[in-house]
């Protein structure tokens, strides 16, 4: 048989029909699961920085922006360490292992590129800071298709509290406390450690509280103005009274040591104050020689008291500013503002250490000399007891108050500089229906070839026999 119909073939799919449609189904079943154990998933979320200095390539405080950060370990470290409590595989991934598989894209639109495109063909150095970036990662099947929606989320939550951390100086509240060992130090050592850490924290709130008056927390109901309030009525009231009862009780612990302690301090004390004097006055005769040698350039109307010095010479250089000696005015300048601010800093410095000795004269001499009566000591003891059960009470209470405000104000505010333009989605990189489909479609037409050749087969084999027959009936 030379040549088959479209009639026969029709005539041939539809005899072999059910047996066409179980091997489509067969390799349709089978592309399924191929395509399944291949499956790999991609998560991607695309961010902007919504922030003053972006456009510029800048962060917040003015330092360079890095939007690969995201991509460094202790961030991911940190994502993982999250994930691990709702996906228990994320406890034996690596922080390598994550990064190989995570991608960052700039988004630069379609005028930018043929502005920069352009430019590189002028020759000319078109700088452009992209704002908007597209974060990718690829994972395998047998995590889920969740987990890289999961991962990429804490991802962007660790990223954001790493942002904070390097670009917004967040300080942390002070932990008053820590590290205070009540039993072995002495009444007044304990006041000490506690004013310093109040005043670090009235500092750092009133900083933020003069940043942005107007926030206030939904989480607290505070403003920064309320904490600093709260911290300052404890430092006059509750602090103030128990410095004053350890001053009216000559209260302490040991007294030789005390007394010994702070004739220490007053030794190691003078010694820093002579280096700050020395320190002073030689910043003083350094700059009275730089004044001396200088001022005529500096154009200053004041006789010159010493004569044998010799004029500096005085030129232009080749962009217009003016040059002592060889050397430019305006570092010059600044060399004079170095010295003015040692010199200053320094006698400010000595003058500190002068009034520090005086203190602690004056406690030395008031503990030495105690005529306290016992009965008014242990009476002023029990209210220093009360008063540091009261202090510690309500530090509690402003420590978590402190916390939680000041944790919203800096999530609000990097959410307001980060922005995700879209949540984060997740697309299979292999379309199951898609292969399904293919599978089938290739699985009927490879069974319908397969059963249109095989009769095509028996047809020309009949043939040939009844050929063979009809040769064989002649002979």
């Amino acid at each position: 048989m030379d040549k088959i119909s479209i009639l026969e073939v029709f005539s041939i799919i539809i005899r072999k029909i059910y047996a066409i449609m179980a091997w489509t189904f067969i390799i349709a079943v089978l592309s399924s699961v191929a395509a399944c154990l291949l499956q790999t998933y991609t998560a991607s979320v695309t961010i902007q920085y919504m922030h003053s200095k972006a456009e510029e390539g800048m962060a917040p405080n003015g330092e360079k922006l890095n939007p690969y950060e995201i991509m460094d370990p202790a961030v991911i470290s940190s994502a993982l360490l999250n994930m691990e409590a709702i996906n228990p595989e994320a406890a034996n991934m690596t922080v390598e292992e994550i990064r190989n598989k995570l991608s960052i894209t700039k988004i630069i639109d379609m005028s930018t590129q043929e502005i920069i495109k352009a430019s590189m063909e002028k020759g000319v150095n078109y700088e452009y800071h992209p704002t908007e970036y597209t974060i990718k990662y690829v994972y395998d099947r047998k995590y889920g298709p969740q987990f890289g929606k999961r991962l990429l989320y804490n991802i962007l939550k660790a990223y954001d509290s790493n942002f904070i951390e390097k670009y917004y100086k967040k300080n942390n509240t002070v932990n008053f406390l820590s590290g205070l060992n009540i039993e072995d130090n002495d009444y007044i050592d304990i006041y000490n450690q506690l004013k310093r850490n109040l005043d670090a924290t009235i500092a750092e709130i009133g900083y933020l509280a003069e940043s942005d008056p107007d926030y206030r927390s939904s989480r607290t109901g505070m403003s920064f103005q309320d904490l600093k309030n709260l911290y300052a009525a404890l430092q006059s009231n509750e602090y103030n009274k128990y410095y004053a009862n350890i001053i009216a009780g000559r209260l302490t612990k040991d007294k030789e040591k005390f007394i010994a302690t702070y004739k220490s301090k007053v030794e190691k004390t003078i010694l820093l104050m002579n280096i700050s004097e020395k320190e002073s006055l030689l910043s003083k005769e350094t700059l009275q020689l730089f004044y001396n040698r200088y001022k005529s350039a500096l154009n200053y109307d004041i006789e010159n008291k010493n004569s044998q010095i010799e004029k500096p010479r005085s030129s232009q250089s080749a962009d217009g500013e003016k040059v002592v000696d060889g050397q430019d005015l305006s570092s010059l300048m600044n060399t004079y503002d170095e010295l003015m601010l040692r010199y200053v800093n320094s006698g400010v410095t000595a003058s500190s250490y002068k009034h520090d000795i005086e203190y602690y004269n004056k406690l030395i001499d008031d503990f030495s000399n105690d005529t306290i009566p016992e009965e008014q000591k242990k009476f002023l003891l029990a209210e220093n007891e009360k008063l540091l059960s009261i202090i510690n009470e309500k530090l509690t209470l402003y420590e978590k108050l402190t916390k939680d405000t000041i944790e919203e104000y800096y999530n609000r505010l990097v959410a307001s500089h980060i922005k995700q333009i879209h949540s984060v989605e997740v697309n299979e990189n292999i379309s199951v229906k898609v292969v399904i489909v293919t599978g089938a479609v290739l699985g009927f037409l490879f069974a319908s070839v397969a059963y249109i050749w095989s009769d095509i087969f028996k047809q020309y084999k009949r043939s040939m026999e009844k050929g063979d027959k009809e040769q064989s009936g002649k002979r």
